[in-house]
């Protein structure tokens, strides 16, 4: 599973950032938003590879925003925790709606933000990343199954 991870989650962002990025370059204007999470900062050992996944993924974002900011193009990732969809299905954990998390991706896109983080939860782990990250990563390391 962790192959199929990275080849979703950090090639298929980079394969069609390569596909679509010279037609924005072309016209210097464009946004390239991606979807990671707030363990990308922090990984949650539970779902361990799928935040390495989702950390390669938030690089490649400040990467990109790096190459293309002076093109015209917007780079952003958003950080969201659990979204209430199938694949979440059977966990035990607080849940954002879909339309929640698409409405609050919308506001970003509108504010130009920066690798928000998305929802109460999200804000919550960074908090916790900038306060006190020995005690953040000794918690999510007692979450389990």
């Amino acid at each position: 599973m962790p192959f199929a991870e990275m080849n979703v989650n950090y090639f298929g962002a980079l394969r069609m950032t390569r596909a679509l990025a010279p037609a924005m370059i072309e016209r210097g204007d464009g946004m390239i938003v991606n979807v990671a999470t707030a363990f990308a900062k922090i990984n949650l050992p539970l779902i361990g590879t799928y935040c390495a996944s989702k950390s390669a993924l938030l690089s490649l974002g400040q990467a990109l925003r790096a190459y293309l900011g002076d093109k015209g193009v917007h780079v952003m990732t958003v950080m969201p925790t659990t979204i209430d969809t199938d694949m979440s299905k059977g966990a035990d954990v607080p849940k954002m709606t879909t339309e929640f998390v698409a409405g609050e991706i919308l506001r970003h896109i509108r504010e130009e933000s920066i690798d928000p983080p998305i929802g109460a939860e999200a804000e919550n782990v960074l908090e916790g990343l900038r306060t006190d990250p020995d005690g953040l990563e000794k918690m999510l390391s007692q979450i389990r199954a």
